[in-house]
């Protein structure tokens, strides 16, 4: 099993790139490009490209971008250019510089004020920007972790991925995460929750056509159904993976599914399969130069053992041995050197801590005392004041509550006015509404009389046997009733109007006549002012918009403004002009027009 995650961790290391890139084509637009965002951008991805294949080619484009990046000061670039230096270190078995890598693009990602210290991404801000390589960075930091055995430092390097992927919506880099999290839960035998996370992964792969990763998906479906029991799933992942592999340059991926279907068929005894998968894995690992070949030379020995090959067996096994000797003696050096370079980091930042609490210590103190002496200036002045503040405050108590009274009282007192003048108002309108009153009265009371007399004159006409002549009497006796039902509405719209106008009303606006609301009120105005001054004369013309219809409006507000409206109008009108009245004023009066 240990020999297996070795061989896992080789190809997880890093994750940076989507799609698939042609690397002589890559080459050509790097000799062709004039400018230097273009020189980095293009050897960042030949950087990517090689990292699954060659790591020093990997590692010397990786260089040769962050050349370019520091000679433009370009922060957040250098950054990502230094993640890609510590991925390539790191296929090359260099774990301490590759961690030192790491840690010098982390200190440089981590601050806010190199953020716009970056060639401009096209589908982010800056800030998004940073936050990206963040996420990548701390991805790329805890497959590293995995090579030193830090099992608690990858889950700690994936959460913070999938943290920042979620803060920048980096769909990618989500998927990543997702999968990063899929190998730690499978590590630890919680096989449901790593399908759990693998399922969303493979599924950004597939979107984003990322075969090389898609594969490498579906070969960790493959080792979580080997640690499930089911034998079947697991033999066709495998298949699948290497099927997705052909065609491209992922070298480590092949390595993963060659060696994990050697040790497929030498769990079921299939000694043919077995080493022809075996001999695959280790063609591909020669041609890598090499790196962690111990675990191939040993699954070559089991394959011949399986064969009865004793010979070839021990030879193998031998030579795992013997690799697999110096491989340990290299990687615990590198835990060892890479535990000290954390705990030097460690102690330089709590130093760096203690130096700034010291230094706040020194500030609060000097803060203090400055503060005690300013506190005692302070009570002196506060204790010689304090009397006069308390006397001043009585008399502030005292003022306070007389405007208080009388601002009760004006309250009262202007409430009262304004009822007053509704009612002043009012008494102008007295006499003007017992004259408008008294027409429609005087209409009903002579129809009634009227009607009186045809009735008779209808029962006599019935007597004589005259039916039609009846009829025709009946049929003015119901005109002459419509007629005494429209000056009786009359006379009581004036009442209503006249209520209204002296109540406070409710407030609440209602579908109001506004043209007839205006004629009512022009004519009880002109009344009123001849109640008043019988010499006072005026001619009232109206012209009014029938389209306008029923309006939202409180009448009896509404009212009293059309009406002191009117009032100011036939005031104004009555006075003489510069050049006195002329002649037909003074015969028919001046004209109102409303």
């Amino acid at each position: 099993m240990k020999s297996y995650l070795k061989i896992l961790m080789l190809v997880l290391f890093p994750i940076l790139v989507n799609g698939q890139f042609n690397s002589d084509s890559l080459k050509q637009a790097l000799t062709r490009a004039t400018t230097d965002s273009a020189k980095f951008s293009i050897s960042i991805n030949l950087s990517i490209y090689y990292l699954e294949d060659k790591a020093d080619s990997s590692l010397k484009y990786a260089n040769q971008a962050l050349l370019i990046a520091r000679k433009n000061s370009r922060k957040i670039d250098e950054a990502k250019s230094l993640s890609r230096v510590g991925a390539a270190l790191t296929k090359a078995n260099k774990y301490v510089e590759s961690f030192e890598a790491f840690q010098e693009a982390l200190k440089i990602a981590e601050d806010p004020k190199n953020e716009s210290s970056a060639w401009k991404k096209a589908r982010f801000s800056f800030h998004q920007n940073r936050i990206s390589e963040l996420g990548y960075l701390h991805l790329n930091m805890g497959f590293h972790t995995g090579y030193v055995g830090s099992t608690d430092q990858q889950i700690f390097h994936f959460r913070k991925a999938m943290q920042f992927s979620e803060e920048v919506k980096d769909t990618l880099l989500i998927g990543f995460a997702n999968w990063g999290l899929a190998l730690m839960y499978r590590s630890t035998g919680k096989l449901d929750s790593a399908l759990t996370w693998l399922n969303p992964a493979e599924q950004i792969f597939q979107r984003y056509n990322v075969t090389n990763y898609l594969a490498t998906a579906y070969l960790t479906k493959a080792d979580i159904y080997r640690d499930k029991g089911d034998k079947n799933r697991e033999l066709y992942f495998r298949h699948k993976g290497l099927e997705v592999l052909t065609g491209t340059n992922n070298m480590n991926g092949f390595h993963w599914a060659y060696a994990t279907l050697a040790y497929y068929y030498l769990r079921e005894k299939q000694k043919d399969s077995s080493l022809y998968y075996a001999k695959k894995a280790l063609e591909v690992q020669l041609y890598r130069g090499k790196i962690n070949v111990e675990d191939v030379y040993l699954l070559l020995s089991k394959s011949y053992e399986l064969r009865n090959e004793i010979e070839s067996a021990y030879k193998y096994l031998n030579i795992a041995f013997t690799n697999k000797d110096s491989v340990d003696k290299l990687k615990e050096k590198s835990r060892s050197e890479i535990q000290k370079l954390t705990f030097k980091d460690q102690m330089r930042l709590k130093e760096l801590e203690q130096g700034k609490i010291a230094y706040q210590n020194n500030i609060r103190t000097n803060a203090l005392l400055g503060g005690l002496f300013t506190l005692v200036v302070i009570a002196f002045f506060l204790f010689r004041n304090n009397r006069q503040k308390h006397k001043a405050n009585k008399l502030i108590a005292l003022q306070k509550e007389k405007v208080e009274s009388a601002l009760a009282e004006l309250k009262s007192t202007q409430i009262q006015l304004i009822q007053s003048e509704k009612m002043a108002s009012l008494g102008e309108l007295t006499a003007g509404i017992a004259h408008e009153i008294q027409n429609p009265l005087n209409f009903v009371n002579n129809f009634s009389e009227v009607n009186t007399e045809l009735i008779d004159e209808a029962g006599e006409e019935i007597d004589k046997g005259n039916i039609s002549e009846a009829k025709i009497i009946l049929n003015d006796i119901k005109e002459n009733e419509q007629k005494i039902n429209h000056h009786g509405k009359r006379a009581d719209a004036i009442v209503k109007g006249m209520l209204q106008h002296s109540s406070r009303g409710s407030g609440k606006k209602e579908l109001t006549d506004i043209n007839a609301l205006a004629d009512e009120y022009l004519r009880l105005s002109y009344h009123g002012l001849r109640a008043k001054d019988k010499s006072f004369n005026a001619t009232m013309k109206t012209d009014f918009d029938e389209s306008i219809g029923n309006i939202n409006i409180i009448p009896q507000d509404i009212g009293r403004v059309i009406l002191n409206l009117i009032n100011n109008a036939f005031y104004a009108a009555s006075l003489p002009s510069a050049g006195g009245f002329l002649d037909s004023d003074k015969i028919n009066g001046p004209t109102v027009w409303v």
